[in-house]
Formats: C-alpha cells, sequence, structure tokens
C-alpha cells in the first residue's frame, strides 16, 4: 500500500521581552526558518552592568548564524551545533574584553521539522522549553540548577521552588571554561501534532507564568500572539513587576484553537511534566 505523504504542519509565533524591574534587558530570543526547519532561541544573561546582555545577545547571534550553515542536517546536529557556536563566541568575547570575563548566559534551543512533525530541543540552566497538548502540559525541560537538584533527590519540594534563597544558583551556564557535563547535553526529543503549543522563556517568566496559567490562557486564546499577550498581562501585573527581565516565544502548530477543549486522551510527548 502506498503510504499517504503527510503535509507540513503550520507554524505561528509570538515573542516579547519584558525588563520588569530592572535598569537593563539581558534577555534576549532568535528565530529563523530554512524551507520547513524553524529556529527559536531564548538566552538569558548575566554578569555585571552589560555583560548579561552581550553574552545573551553573542549566544544568539551565535546560533542563528550556526543554524543558516546547518539547517540541513539532523536535528540533533543542528541544536548542538548551535549550542556549541554560543558558547565558543561567549568564551571568545571574554578573552577579547577583560571586563566581561563573568559573563554567562542561559540558552534554550528548538529546531522544529515541519514536514516531518519532529522537534529536537537542547538547553542550558534555568531557561525552559514548555510543550502542550490539548491545552494540557505534557513536558517541562529540567533545570539544571542548585535547587532542582536538591528537587531530584527529595531535599526540597517542587512546589516551593520559588521560595529557596538560591534558586537561581546554576551549574550549567554558557561562558564557562569547563565544559559542560554530557549528562547536561541530552537532546529532547517532540513528536508533532496538529494543536500542539510550545513555549520558550527565561526565568523571569515561568517564576511569572505558572504552569497553571500558562495552561489557562492557552485554552482561552485565539492566536500565538493573543497566548503571549494574555501571559504577559500577568508578567506585569502589581506582584510581579518587581521581577527580573521576562522573555518569551510562544509557538502554535496547526490551530490549537480547535483542539484544547477536546478530551484529553492521548499518550504524552515525553513523561513526568513538572508543575512549579
Amino acid at each position: 500500500m502506498k503510504q499517504i505523504k503527510r503535509p507540513p504542519i503550520s507554524v505561528q509565533y509570538a515573542s516579547v521581552s519584558d525588563i520588569g524591574g530592572r535598569k537593563t534587558n539581558q534577555d534576549d530570543t532568535g528565530i529563523a526558518n530554512y524551507g520547513k526547519r524553524q529556529l527559536f532561541v531564548v538566552s538569558d544573561g548575566a554578569g555585571g552592568h552589560a555583560g548579561g546582555a552581550i553574552a545573551a545577545r553573542l549566544a544568539v547571534e551565535a546560533a542563528l548564524i550556526a543554524f543558516q550553515h546547518s539547517a540541513e542536517l539532523e536535528l540533533d546536529e543542528i541544536v548542538m551545533t548551535c549550542l556549541h557556536a554560543a558558547r565558543r563566541s561567549i568564551l571568545t568575547q571574554q578573552v577579547k574584553l577583560p571586563d566581561m570575563q563573568d559573563m554567562t548566559a542561559t540558552i534554550v534551543i528548538v529546531v522544529l521539522d515541519l514536514q516531518m512533525r519532529k522537534a529536537s530541543v537542547l538547553h542550558l540552566g534555568d531557561s525552559r522549553l514548555y510543550a502542550f497538548r490539548r491545552g494540557r502540559t505534557v513536558h517541562i525541560t529540567r533545570d539544571h540548577s542548585l535547587v532542582q537538584g536538591l528537587i531530584d533527590v527529595g531535599m526540597w519540594p517542587a512546589e516551593r521552588l520559588l521560595e529557596h534563597p538560591q534558586r537561581s544558583v546554576l551549574y550549567g551556564a554558557l561562558g564557562s571554561e569547563e565544559e559542560p557535563d554530557p549528562a547536561m547535553l541530552e537532546i529532547e526529543h517532540l513528536d508533532l501534532r496538529d494543536g500542539d503549543a510550545l513555549l520558550l522563556c527565561s526565568d523571569g517568566w515561568w517564576e511569572s507564568v505558572s504552569t497553571p496559567m500558562m495552561e489557562h490562557y492557552l485554552m482561552r486564546s485565539t492566536s500565538a500572539q493573543e497566548w503571549i499577550t494574555q501571559m504577559l498581562s500577568v508578567v506585569q501585573g502589581p506582584s510581579t513587576r518587581s521581577r527580573d527581565n521576562s522573555t518569551a516565544i510562544g509557538v502554535w502548530l496547526g490551530e490549537p484553537h480547535r483542539v484544547t477543549l477536546q478530551p484529553f486522551g492521548d499518550t504524552v510527548l515525553i513523561a513526568n511534566p513538572r508543575d512549579t
């Protein structure tokens, strides 16, 4: 029997970066496409007055350039190439700019193949990727942080992550001279379906917008832009305005607003979603 080739899944996206209560915005984003391949990147910088902004911009620009040169490779090769290019770019500039030797950045990279309906995800630090199906969370990347390590060994409750005074201490970020632990460079894979949604974001965003809120606004939005705008109203609310820079990219595959209210009976993309 002849196999019917499925058409590429459609995609729409929206992004925003809010300065919050800080004097500068040290988050950055990147979006690029090559044929049926799509790249999304969020980076959150740290290190001095301007170092964080420089680190995040270096990481995103390097990832975008690397994507242009590797977009025809396998998805896993692309995301790994982008991450290593981002890391090399920051390390190189640390040498050239002595005042910026402490600059670092987190990163989350997603590469989609719209024809094959697959995605590869790679991250370092506590910038996250959330995946949703029929309005429900089915996957969240696991932070490379001190508190996440405590949660993993049962020494701190996951629901109180934001209460820990050292929640921003990371053990994985771009800018370290040491090679990242191979365990932190485990590529995650998503099988995409019509109606799925993805959210890439910095820690300032997910600290302000809880997972249930993300789901709530997803099921009440008719576009990626509306979803992002609704969540941004929470980020900019009176109880969160003094928080960190907050950045997000919302990606809609197909038409999530037409499937989110259907019964949720599918198997998940990847097991063990977390609600922090």
